[in-house]
């Protein structure tokens, strides 16, 4: 018999959350496990931006969107060099509202020399610190 329960439509998993709060408490938890696991397992281009934009670290799926097999063969770089200068205005204005603390979007096509033309969505998101300051950025790409 298998580990994993199959629960069936009147019951509920022994010890699972009751409520969307109970489940993020239950994320919170996991703390670091739980990022490194959304981070690599994710099937977006997921990555870590500085609060000025500069790439920290990017997932490997994000990685293989643009052609290279390790993160430490874009860390460093800035993010706005990763798209079409006729979008370089959205993807700057992107970046200032969320340094300012509001997530951003825009969509727009790959531009780095490495990566095919994909259409993409992308979300900058504000990570604060404890004291309020945006701390850093995180960057969802997802192909369109």
């Amino acid at each position: 018999m298998s580990d994993i329960e199959t629960p069936d439509v009147q019951s509920r998993w022994q010890g699972a959350p009751s409520s969307p709060q109970g489940a993020l408490d239950r994320i919170r938890r996991f703390g670091p496990s739980f990022t490194l696991a959304f981070f690599q397992n994710s099937p977006d281009s997921v990555s870590l931006l500085s609060a000025g934009g500069v790439i920290e670290y990017m997932n490997p799926n994000g990685l293989a969107i643009l052609g290279f097999d390790r993160s430490d063969e874009i860390a460093g770089l800035s993010w706005s060099t990763l798209w079409p200068v006729e979008t370089q205005t959205k993807v700057l204005a992107a970046l200032s509202q969320a340094k300012s603390g509001v997530p951003a979007r825009y969509e727009s096509t790959l531009g780095y020399l490495n990566a095919p033309e994909t259409r993409c969505a992308i979300t900058l998101s504000p990570l604060m610190a404890p004291d309020g300051h945006v701390d850093a950025l995180l960057a969802v790409v997802r192909s369109q």
